[in-house]
């Protein structure tokens, strides 16, 4: 069973001093997934700041981080839920 050991972030483009009339690439969060199987994945994140998802997508000290790393990749829709399932509880 391979599970995810790893998150982590990178900004890409001209950060937030960008010139859209001069073609500035607007500033997008990637996250880059490791597994223990050594399997790699990445994907982009739209419409949240980077600085966002810098700060919640990462290691295990970061929301996603504690929800993420060590589960299965067996049921992509199950972590999905579990992911959405956290946003949409009150905090206690």
């Amino acid at each position: 069973m391979v599970t995810m050991t790893r998150l982590e972030t990178s900004v890409i483009g001209d950060g937030s001093g960008i010139d859209p009339g001069r073609r500035g690439v607007e500033p997008i969060a990637c996250v880059r997934v490791h597994t223990d199987g050594g399997i790699v994945g990445l994907s982009e994140v739209f419409r949240v700041p980077p600085g966002v998802v810098q700060a919640i997508v990462g290691d295990i000290n970061t929301h996603f981080g504690r929800l993420l790393i060590g589960q299965a990749l067996t049921h992509p829709e199950r972590l999905r839920q579990h992911v959405w399932d956290s946003l949409r509880r009150s905090p206690t």
